[in-house]
This record gives structure tokens, C-alpha cells and sequence, in this order.
């Protein structure tokens, strides 16, 4: 990883960030990720799905991929 933050640094974000968002998760950003994913159907393939915290909206989807090419967000992908 290259640019402003550093490898260990981009480490511990990506193992915070759920712990980090949990209070927007809850208030309202929880209730966005349901109006943008949670009517879709069929097969869905989510790229970049970080930690995976859209993975649980998918209320209509029939079969969903996550996929996450950063190795410290795939670490925690759930």
C-alpha cells in the first residue's frame, strides 16, 4: 500500500473500523445501507465489501459475493 498512510496504520483501521462506525451503524447508516442493497435480487457481486457490513441487507438476494482485493479489509470480511 502506498500514499499517506502507512501499512500498519491501514492495519488497525481496517481492524477498528467496525468497532468505529458502530454508533453511525445504528443511528442511520444502517438504515441507508437497507435502502441502497437491501430490495436487490438475484446474484449479487459487491467489490470492494471491506469488512462486510453491507453482507447482512441483502434481505432479497438469492446468492451474494463479496469481494475485497485490500488484504487488511478481506482479514475481517464476515
Amino acid at each position: 500500500m502506498t500514499g499517506c498512510v502507512g501499512e500498519r496504520e491501514h492495519r488497525y483501521f481496517a481492524r477498528y473500523y467496525d468497532r468505529i462506525t458502530q454508533v453511525a451503524e445504528r443511528r442511520w447508516l444502517g438504515a441507508v445501507r437497507d435502502r441502497l442493497v437491501g430490495e436487490l435480487g438475484g446474484q449479487v457481486l459487491e467489490i470492494g465489501a471491506g469488512t462486510g457490513a453491507n453482507l447482512a441487507h441483502y434481505r432479497g438476494a438469492a446468492r451474494v459475493v463479496a469481494a475485497e482485493p485490500d488484504r487488511a479489509m478481506r482479514h475481517y470480511l464476515r
